[in-house]
C-alpha cells in the first residue's frame, strides 16, 4: 500500500482526475436519487402509509343559499364507498394570529372531522376534533396547535390547552397539540375544523374567494389501489365533468406521497435523475479508460517483476491496491459531493413536499455507485494482471507493442467514443434547458420592477366590515409610506401580478357595440400603482385620489384592442353587469400568471370598488431592501398595529421564484453538462497522452529520419479524430432518439433543437480538439535522443 501511495503521488494529475471522476459520478447519483426517493418513493411518516391515498376533484358540501350545480362526487358520497375505511378533506390557507403583544400571519389547515383518524395520528396533549365540531351547526371555534407553534409562541407550556387564542379577530379555544413529526398538510401552524356543509362564509377568510380543498382517504385492510380506482370510476360515471378535470381518467386515486408532486416537478426530477445516471456511466467509463491506459504503460514494469520471481498474485495485488485506493478516495469524495449538493437539489421540490419530507443522500444508490467503481477497478486489474503474467520473457519485443497498441488502445478508443457520445447527450440537454431558462429570465414582464418591494396584509372581517373601512386603511397606509424618506412611490393592489394567482375574469361589454365583449382579469389598484410598478401608461390618465367614488376603469392594451380593434378606447364606456364604466386610460400588457404565459386581457378598477380584504402594498425606492421593508411595516403599524405584514420581498425575487424549479433544474443540468464536458476532455487528453507515450520510440525514429513534428502530430491525431467523430455521430443519434422518447414520457423535458445540438457539438468538438492537440504536439516536440535514452 505504501508503494501504491508513493506511485500515485508521483502522478498527481492522473490521481486527481480519477478521484474527481469517481467523486462526481457517485456524489451526483446518490444525491439525485436520494431526492427522487424522498419526494416520490419514500412513504410518509405515518402509520400504515401504504393505505393512504389522495382522490382528485372531490366536491365539499356547501349550504350558502346558492344554486350551485354539483359537478363532482362530494366527500360524503366517496366516504360511502366500501373500499375506504375513512375519508377526510383538507385545505391550507393563512390567518392572522393575534395576542401576545404582536400579530403574525400563520398557515392554517382546515380539516374535516375524520382527518386525524384517517391519518392515524394521536395528539401529544389534549384531543382532536369531535364529530359535532366539524358540522355546520357545531361549535367549530376550536384549534389544534402544531408542535412548532406550541414551542415558538407558547414556550411549550401545557397550560395553553383549554385557553383561547385570537384568529382573524375571532376567539378559538385550544383543544390539543400534535406531535413534532406530524406536519400534514404543508406544515401548518394549527388545524381548524372544516364544518361540512359549509354555511358560514367566515371560513373563506383563510383562503380568499375559494377553498382549495383536497380529499384523502385510508383504504380498508385488504383493498388494493386498483380496486379503489375501480370503485371511484363507477362513481365518476355519474359526473361527466369529473374526468375532464382529472389529470388522468384512470388515476383518480393515487398514493398520498405521489400526489404531493405536480407532473412538472416529477418530470424535472426524472430528467435530472437520467442526467445523473449518465454522469455515473460517463465517469465510470473514464475511470476504466484511465486505469487501462495506466496499466498498459506499467506492463514492462510488471513483467520485470514476474521475471524477478513475483507470482501472478503479486502482480495482481500491485495493480489492485492502486485501483482500490483510487476507488476508496473517490467514494469518500462522492459522499462529500452528495451532501454538498443536497440544498440545490432540494430546490427542485415544491414547498408542500419539503414541508413533509427532507431529501437525504440515498445510501443504497451510493453503495451501488461505489460498487460500480470497484467492479471497474477489479475488471481492469484482472484483465491486465493476466496480460502481464502471460508472457514474462517478452519485455522489449513486438508483443509488448501489440499489447500496448492493440488491446489497451482499442479498449481506450471504445471507452473514449462512449464518453463522447454520452457527453453529447448531457451537453445538448444542458444547452437546451439553459436556453429555456435564459428566455424565461429575460422575458419582458411589462413592468420595471427595479427597486420595488411588496408586502401582503390580509385584513380581518371582524375589524373591517365595509369597503369604506378598507379604503381608509389603504389610503392612510399609502400616505404614510409616501411620507417616509427614500420612498419614491407607493400603491396597493389586491392581487400581485405573476407572483399572485393571476386575478379573476369578469365579462365586460362595449356599451356602443354589445356584440363586442371580453373577459379580462380584474385587479383593484390605487392611484400611483402603474408608476410604482413601472407599467407604462399608453393613453388617458391614472386614477385620482380626489375622486371620491370613481366609476372609471383602466384597460390594458390587449383588452382595448380586443374591444375597439385598434381605435382609441379612452373616453368610451363598457358595461360591467349592467353598470356603465368610463375608460380612463390604457396601460401596457403585463404577464399575470407565469413568465412563460403570454399576457391576457386585464382590467383595473379603483381599490374599494368591491369588497376585498387582501391588500398587497408595493413601494419603490432607492433604499436597501431591508430599509424599504421596514418602511412598509412601519406604515402599516402606524395605521393598525394588529395587522401583520407577511411575505415582504422585492418583486424581482418574487417573479424569479415562479421559475425557481426550472432555474434549479437548469443549473443542475448545466452542471452535469459541464462535468460531462470535463470528463470527456480528460478522457481524450489521457488517452492521447498515453498513445504518445506508447509511440514515443516510433515518433522519435520518424523525426530522426526527417519527418516534421507537424506530420508526427497529424499521424497521432488521425486515429483520435476517427473514434472521436464516431462518438460524436453516435451521440447525435442517441440525442435524437432520446428526445423522441422523452417527448412521450416527459412532456416538460427540454427539447434539443438544431441550435442546441449545433452549440453542443461545437463545444464538444473544441474541447476534444484541444485535449488531443496538447499532448500530441508536446510528444512531437520531444528530443528524439531522450526517447531512445529512456528505452
Amino acid at each position: 500500500m505504501r508503494v501504491s501511495v508513493r506511485a500515485l503521488l508521483r502522478s498527481p494529475g492522473y490521481t486527481t482526475a480519477c478521484i474527481l471522476l469517481i467523486a462526481g459520478g457517485i456524489g451526483a447519483t446518490a444525491a439525485t436519487f436520494g431526492t427522487i426517493r424522498a419526494a416520490v418513493l419514500r412513504p410518509p411518516p405515518l402509520p400504515r402509509p401504504q393505505e393512504l391515498v389522495a382522490i382528485q376533484n372531490v366536491d365539499i358540501d356547501y349550504n350558502l343559499g346558492l344554486n350551485v350545480r354539483q359537478v363532482y362526487a362530494n366527500v360524503k358520497e366517496v366516504a360511502r364507498l366500501n373500499v375506504f375505511a375513512s375519508v377526510a378533506a383538507q385545505a391550507v390557507g393563512a390567518m392572522n394570529l393575534g395576542g401576545g403583544g404582536f400579530a403574525q400571519r400563520v398557515p392554517v389547515a382546515y380539516v374535516s372531522g375524520d382527518y386525524f383518524r384517517t391519518m392515524g395520528v394521536a395528539p401529544l396533549a389534549g384531543r382532536t376534533f369531535m364529530p359535532g365540531e366539524a358540522t355546520a351547526g357545531g361549535d367549530w371555534h376550536v384549534a389544534v396547535l402544531s408542535h412548532r407553534l406550541w414551542m415558538q409562541r407558547f414556550a411549550g407550556a401545557l397550560s395553553v390547552v383549554g385557553n383561547t387564542i385570537m384568529l382573524n379577530g375571532h376567539t378559538y379555544r385550544v383543544i390539543g397539540i400534535m406531535p413534532t413529526e406530524f406536519v400534514f398538510p404543508s406544515a401548518p401552524a394549527l388545524w381548524l375544523p372544516l364544518p361540512l356543509p359549509i354555511s358560514n362564509t367566515s371560513v373563506f377568510e383563510a383562503f380568499g374567494n375559494f377553498i382549495p380543498t383536497e380529499t384523502i382517504a385510508r383504504l380498508r385492510p385488504g383493498v388494493s389501489l386498483a380496486a379503489a380506482n375501480l370503485a371511484v370510476a363507477r362513481l365518476e360515471q355519474q359526473y361527466a365533468t369529473w374526468s375532464y378535470m382529472a389529470d388522468s381518467a384512470g388515476a383518480l386515486v393515487r398514493p398520498l406521497q405521489g400526489s404531493l408532486m405536480t407532473a412538472s416537478s416529477r418530470h424535472a426530477l426524472l430528467t435530472i435523475g437520467l442526467a445523473a445516471l449518465l454522469v455515473l456511466v460517463l465517469s465510470t467509463l473514464n475511470f476504466a479508460g484511465l486505469l487501462t491506459a495506466r496499466t498498459v504503460r506499467r506492463l514492462p514494469d510488471l513483467r520485470v517483476r514476474r521475471m524477478l520471481g513475483a507470482s501472478r498474485g503479486d502482480v495482481t495485488r500491485a495493480v489492485a491496491v492502486e485501483a482500490l485506493l483510487l476507488a476508496v478516495a473517490g467514494a469518500a469524495g462522492g459522499i462529500v459531493v452528495a451532501w454538498g449538493s443536497m440544498p440545490m437539489l432540494g430546490r427542485l421540490l415544491p414547498p408542500r413536499v419539503l414541508a413533509v419530507v427532507r431529501p437525504s443522500v440515498d445510501p443504497t444508490i451510493m453503495l451501488v455507485a461505489i460498487g460500480a467503481s470497484l467492479l471497474v477497478a477489479a475488471a481492469v486489474t484482472l484483465v491486465f494482471a493476466g496480460v502481464a503474467g502471460g508472457r514474462i520473457m517478452d519485455i522489449r519485443g513486438a508483443t509488448r507493442h501489440r499489447t500496448r497498441l492493440g488491446l489497451g488502445w482499442r479498449a481506450g478508443e471504445w471507452f473514449g467514443g462512449l464518453q463522447i457520445a454520452l457527453a453529447v447527450l448531457l451537453v445538448t440537454g444542458a444547452v437546451a434547458l439553459a436556453r429555456r431558462v435564459y428566455q424565461l429570465a429575460t422575458v419582458d414582464t411589462g413592468m420595471n420592477l427595479d427597486g420595488v418591494m411588496a408586502g401582503s396584509v390580509t385584513l380581518t372581517r371582524a375589524s373591517y366590515e365595509s369597503n369604506t373601512a378598507i379604503a381608509t386603511f389603504v389610503t392612510q397606509t399609502i400616505t404614510s409610506l409616501l411620507r417616509a424618506p427614500g420612498v419614491q412611490g407607493a400603491a396597493a393592489v389586491n392581487i400581485l401580478p405573476i407572483a399572485g394567482r393571476g386575478g379573476f375574469g369578469e365579462t365586460i361589454v362595449r356599451a356602443d357595440a354589445p356584440a363586442d365583449s371580453a373577459r379580462p382579469l380584474r385587479y383593484a389598484v390605487t392611484p400611483g400603482y402603474f408608476r410604482t410598478m413601472g407599467i407604462p401608461l399608453l393613453a388617458g390618465r391614472d386614477f385620482r385620489w380626489s375622486e371620491p367614488q370613481p366609476t372609471g376603469v383602466i384597460l390594458n392594451q390587449l383588452a382595448a384592442r380586443t374591444l375597439w380593434h385598434g381605435a382609441s378606447a379612452v373616453g368610451h364606456q363598457v358595461l360591467i353587469g349592467k353598470v356603465p364604466h368610463t375608460i380612463l386610460g390604457v396601460v401596457g400588457d403585463v404577464r399575470t400568471r407565469q413568465l412563460a404565459t403570454a399576457p391576457r386581457a386585464q382590467m383595473y378598477v379603483p381599490f374599494g370598488a368591491s369588497y376585498t380584504t387582501s391588500v398587497n402594498l408595493v413601494a419603490r425606492g432607492s433604499l436597501s431592501k431591508s430599509v424599504t421593508a421596514a418602511r412598509i411595516r412601519d406604515a402599516v403599524r402606524q395605521v393598525d398595529a394588529q395587522q401583520p405584514v407577511s411575505n415582504i420581498q422585492d418583486m424581482e425575487t418574487l417573479v424569479l421564484r415562479t421559475v425557481a424549479g426550472q432555474r434549479s433544474a437548469g443549473i443542475l443540468l448545466a452542471g452535469f453538462g459541464l462535468i460531462a464536458l470535463c470528463i470527456a476532455s480528460v478522457g481524450v487528453y489521457a488517452l492521447t497522452t498515453y498513445r504518445v507515450v506508447a509511440q514515443r520510440r516510433e515518433i522519435a525514429v520518424r523525426v530522426a529520419l526527417g519527418a516534421t513534428p507537424s506530420g508526427a502530430v497529424l499521424r497521432v491525431l488521425r486515429r483520435v479524430a476517427i473514434w472521436s467523430s464516431a462518438g460524436l455521430a453516435a451521440g447525435v443519434l442517441a440525442t435524437l432518439g432520446m428526445a423522441r422518447i422523452l417527448s412521450g414520457l416527459l412532456p416538460d423535458a427540454p427539447t434539443a433543437g438544431p441550435g442546441s445540438l449545433m452549440v453542443a457539438l461545437g463545444v464538444l468538438f473544441s474541447a476534444v480538439a484541444i485535449a488531443a492537440v496538447i499532448p500530441a504536439s508536446r510528444g512531437a516536440r520531444a528530443d528524439p535522443m531522450e526517447a531512445f535514452r529512456s528505452e
